[in-house]
């Protein structure tokens, strides 16, 4: 699940250059991944407390380093919640480093029973079909959304 997500954000410079906390499309504080100086970014994380809903975007290749600042705050909301629900927009997807298949796996396995509801939003023709196969053989509810429908995924998610 977390392993397989997309969109490219360009990020400004943070205080620590790897996050800090800013303010969501609602204004509520949320989490705001970072690179350092500024760079244009594979994977963004956004979280919010009051749905419990943690959003990745990816695009791109998806790097060890990057894959790591997204998955940790992750790890994190779904240790401080128990159980999350998770939205993943996927604009582009240029592969992964290999080693993260068993990253990958390992974080799914572990917190597979923690994520309730997923929304996968992508025009990526393969994307939806794997995600509902992937969703058909886990107790996770899961939906896919064409891009156009990413509003309606975020009431989805939200309101689940």
């Amino acid at each position: 699940m977390a392993g397989m997500l997309v969109a490219r954000v360009r990020a400004s410079r943070g205080p620590s250059g790897n996050g800090y906390r800013g303010f969501g499309r609602d204004g509520k504080p949320c989490r705001l991944l970072l690179c350092e100086g500024g760079a244009e970014m594979t994977i963004a994380y956004h979280e919010d407390d009051d749905t419990r809903v943690a959003e990745i975007r990816v695009g791109g290749k998806i790097t060890t380093e990057e894959y790591d600042r997204a998955v940790m705050p992750l790890q994190e909301f779904i240790d401080r919640h128990g159980t999350v629900k998770l939205l993943e927009i996927v604009d582009s997807f240029g592969g992964y480093d290999p080693s993260l298949i068993w990253e990958g796996l390992k974080f799914d396995f572990r917190n597979v029973r923690h994520i309730s509801h997923v929304a996968v939003v992508s025009d990526i023709g393969w994307i939806g079909p794997v995600s509902k196969a992937a969703g058909a053989l886990l107790p996770t509810r899961l939906r896919t959304f064409g891009m156009d429908e990413l509003g309606t995924a975020r009431d989805w998610i939200t309101q689940a």
